[in-house]
């Protein structure tokens, strides 16, 4: 078993289900780099990652679900919130949960259907680098402000730029 089969089973305790049967989202108005696989995602303003997000670039996914009655682990409350959806006006997977938190007495868990939206070359593109900062901050308890996200950003490893730049070198 992955890392990704165990978050999921897990993720399952909770009343999160991402059904791997389910066609992946596709767009076709405005899709990212011509591909209707990849797409641009809405933040969620009642989430506690979206804080300074508003889209999301994301790729070959599917979305998952959650309960209206979330269940309960060890006798607490879960608590289950959308983080990012796909377009609604999506061929496929229309509006689906594609980012979620939960919170479970008192642990905390953030859940991702796509796997790729934190790597570089897609890091750098709308809002991906706060998603990922305020998803640690909120993960952590600890609070996440402009400056730490201009940082956060600043310091990426590599870049688009730093492709183009040596690709030039090279020629």
């Amino acid at each position: 078993t992955n890392v990704s089969g165990l978050a999921l089973r897990n993720a399952g305790r909770f009343g999160v289900h991402v059904p791997w049967g389910a066609p992946m989202v596709r767009v076709a108005k405005d899709p990212a780099f011509g591909d209707p696989y990849q797409f641009h995602a809405d933040a969620q303003a009642a989430s506690p990652l979206t804080a300074e997000v508003g889209k999301v670039l994301v790729g070959i996914t599917r979305t998952m679900s959650v309960p209206r009655r979330p269940k309960k682990e060890s006798g607490a409350a879960c608590r289950c919130v959308p983080a990012v959806t796909a377009p609604a006006d999506a061929e496929q997977g229309a509006g689906g949960m594609i980012a979620a938190t939960v919170e479970n007495g008192a642990g905390r868990m953030a859940f991702f259907t796509d796997t790729l939206v934190f790597q570089p070359f897609r890091i750098e593109h709308d809002d991906n680098a706060n998603l990922l900062i305020n998803t640690f901050g909120w993960l952590t308890g600890r609070p996440v402000d402009s400056e730490l996200r201009r940082r956060f950003r600043s310091g990426l490893f590599l870049t688009e730029a730093d492709l183009v730049a040596v690709a030039k070198d090279e020629q």
